[in-house]
């Protein structure tokens, strides 16, 4: 099994505590698919190297990922296997790669919606009801904003 084939199988987990952004987001039509969120989150808590355990919630399909978003989560863990484990040696394992998926991308999604409550979602997100504000429509601009401010901290 290769390339595609391996995240249309793919379950990932969504952790519990932040199911109301995933809500509110596509309700919002910020996002496509809640996998998009999941990656989206994912990838800002890899970019930040923040990673949080989490509580198994809602099952999503690897098929709702766009090409684009599969070949960033290639990279992320070609250089997951650089970083962590100092050998490329493990690129086309299968095995290997589910795993990355399974753990460190769902804990990286975790630790990328707590950066984006603290910091994107600082005014909207309540931190007691675990909930964002249903009458803000300014999540698209709000997150949109936080891309270009990252993009723009990007040293070439």
């Amino acid at each position: 099994m290769k390339g595609r084939e391996v995240f249309d199988k793919f379950v990932f987990k969504r952790g519990k505590k932040y199911e109301d952004i995933y809500q509110t987001l596509k309700a919002n039509n910020v996002f496509n698919n809640m996998a998009e969120i999941f990656f989206f989150a994912a990838s800002v808590g890899y970019k930040k190297k923040c990673k949080r355990e989490f509580e198994a919630g809602i099952d999503m399909r690897g098929e709702h990922l766009s090409e684009e978003s599969i070949a960033i989560l290639y990279s992320m863990y070609i250089n997951y296997l650089k970083e962590e484990k100092n050998s490329l040696d493990l690129v086309g394992n299968v095995d290997e790669l589910c795993r990355f998926l399974k753990n460190d991308v769902a804990e990286y999604a975790e630790g990328g919606m707590e950066l984006l409550c603290r910091t994107v979602f600082a005014n909207t997100w309540d931190e007691k009801e675990l909930s964002l504000r249903k009458d803000y429509g300014e999540y698209l601009e709000d997150i949109t904003a936080f891309i270009k401010s990252e993009t723009e901290e990007l040293d070439f």
